[in-house]
């Protein structure tokens, strides 16, 4: 995430408001976290991390679903990573993780959550701020208040929203953008939400292009594939390098200002060294 410092900064200036603490523990709730219904091809297993400002959970795992034992009403990202496997018996991490944000998206009847590949961007924003605020060594309190000031149901709604939008804008061939939410600017739309002002106009990307080229790639984000396998063109940010697969064993970065000026380099696919 670009400019951390300016993120850091406004949680320093934070106040840790003693009202909004969670100093008892004792009252927890066991939630069942489903995973996405569609992995990507080849999946052997997830990575799991759970992060709250007071511990940080990380496990794997080869079921459809979890259960962890949470603090109730305490925000907490859950992210999971897909691990796959290449034809050599490497692991590979290339895609982005699925997600959700504890409590905000928590069906009380049934005791669940689902993770979605579109809010796995949301719980990504706030696994980092957490991280980054406990190596800075600041109060598990303060972090805490931070964080719950931002509007996240609001957040992992919109984008959600915008997703199904857009799927239906491409299917009348209203647009050719692929929305895709990690292509947002997060440092920009981090100083909104640290306002407590939301606006949507931060969820739409923005300085977009597209490029259609003659061999087939894999997007770190799931659900643009769909699209792709249509051979559709390839969705990007202005002057922003972004990770594409190619078959197995190389990856292509793609850099360019439009579909007429773009730069590939090719580089070897991220390969996971720890054994399961």
């Amino acid at each position: 995430m670009r400019n951390i410092t300016f993120i850091l900064a406004l949680l320093f200036l934070w106040p840790a408001i003693a009202g909004c603490k969670f100093s008892s523990f004792s009252t927890t709730e066991k939630v069942t976290f489903y995973l996405p219904q569609i992995p990507p091809s080849g999946c052997t297993y997830w990575q799991i991390s759970a992060s709250c400002p007071w511990e940080v959970q990380t496990f794997t795992t080869t079921d459809s679903s979890f259960q962890l034992q949470l603090s109730k009403n305490q925000p907490v990202s859950v992210l999971a990573q897909p691990i796959t496997k290449l034809a050599n018996n490497s692991k590979l991490q290339f895609f982005k993780p699925a997600g959700t944000i504890y409590p905000y998206d928590f069906d009380s009847d049934s005791s669940c959550q689902t993770l979605s590949w579109e809010n796995g961007f949301s719980a990504d924003i706030m696994n980092r701020l957490i991280a980054n605020g406990l190596e800075n060594q600041l109060p598990p309190e303060q972090i805490n208040t931070y964080i719950s000031s931002f509007n996240w149901k609001k957040l992992m709604e919109t984008i959600s929203i915008n997703q199904q939008k857009n799927l239906e804008e491409l299917e009348l061939n209203l647009t050719d953008n692929f929305y895709n939410p990690w292509q947002l600017d997060s440092t920009r739309l981090l100083e909104n939400l640290s306002t407590q002002s939301f606006s949507s106009t931060y969820l739409t990307p923005t300085n977009l292009y597209t490029v259609t080229l003659d061999f087939p790639l894999t997007s770190s984000y799931i659900p643009m594939n769909h699209y792709l396998e249509g051979h559709h063109p390839l969705t990007l940010k202005k002057n922003e390098p972004e990770l594409f697969l190619y078959q197995e064993n190389y990856g292509v970065l793609i850099t360019g200002s439009s579909g007429k000026n773009i730069s590939l380099q090719w580089i070897f696919v991220p390969i996971l060294k720890e054994a399961l």
